[in-house]
């Protein structure tokens, strides 16, 4: 959480021009246990209240089977913004292969 999170905190705070008041967190350890002995978790989940009101929710995970994945999305109530990689299409199948678009396996059905 602090490696990574620490990041996507400052991120947050940046773009929106707001400063945290409230920050709640909870984690996991769901890939490998050899983190606790840094006083780290591997899957941790943060929300933070920002002093304009607005809640920041970060999400993330120190691997996963299909490679990086980071991505962001800020809904207000003027619009929504997200970026992350580029897609295709609207449809992703994640798998320890890949990120895949446009295709479902057909050996699935």
């Amino acid at each position: 959480m602090k490696e990574k999170g620490t990041h996507l905190f400052e991120f947050a705070t940046c773009i929106s021009g707001a400063e945290p008041i409230e920050v709640y967190a909870a984690g996991s350890f769901l890939i490998d246990k050899i983190y606790e002995k840094f006083g780290e978790v591997d899957t941790p989940s943060i929300i933070i209240r920002l002093d304009n009101d607005a809640l920041v929710n970060l999400e993330f995970s120190r691997r996963a089977i299909y490679g990086q994945d980071e991505w962001m999305e800020v809904a207000g109530s003027e619009g929504m913004l997200q970026c992350g990689r580029k897609k295709t299409s609207s449809m992703l199948q994640y798998t320890k292969s890949g990120i895949l678009m446009d295709r479902i396996n057909s050996q699935w059905y």
